[in-house]
């Protein structure tokens, strides 16, 4: 009877979310810039990984911009001189658009997993500009 109680009215039973078991892979190391650099380029760079991790990454800073980097491509050969020690001899590049100079960004990645699943982000490191 108090069972009865329980599924009384017309509604319809609430659909039940299941959280996605994502898989995700260990993020990619920043080859270029490295991580903590000062003085990069205000845009129109690549941002080096040692792996794709996404379509694109983006660029946040304190001031609420947000910079969408273009799909991975191969990187340069050689590799940028400010690289980190030891460099790696190859990676990945996503091409960077202008930045504002002088400021603080934090470069952030999301693995692309199936929908309806959503990959964490992650942050790979920051730099500041120029």
């Amino acid at each position: 009877m108090a069972l009865a109680a329980c599924q009384g009215g017309s509604e319809s039973p609430a659909v039940a979310t299941i959280p996605c078991n994502v898989q995700v892979g260990f993020p990619p190391l920043l080859i270029y810039p490295a991580p903590g650099a000062t003085g990069v380029p205000d845009g129109n760079f690549n941002v080096i990984l040692t792996g794709a991790y996404g379509p694109a990454i983006a660029l946040t800073s304190a001031l609420a911009l947000t910079v969408v980097s273009a799909g991975p491509t191969t990187a340069p050969s050689p590799l940028p001189s400010s690289s980190i020690e030891p460099s790696p001899t190859s990676g990945v590049a996503y091409r960077v658009p202008a930045l504002q100079a002088s400021t603080l960004y934090a470069i952030v990645a999301q693995q692309s997993v199936s929908a309806p699943c959503v990959a964490p982000t992650v942050t790979l490191g920051s730099f500041t500009t120029q």
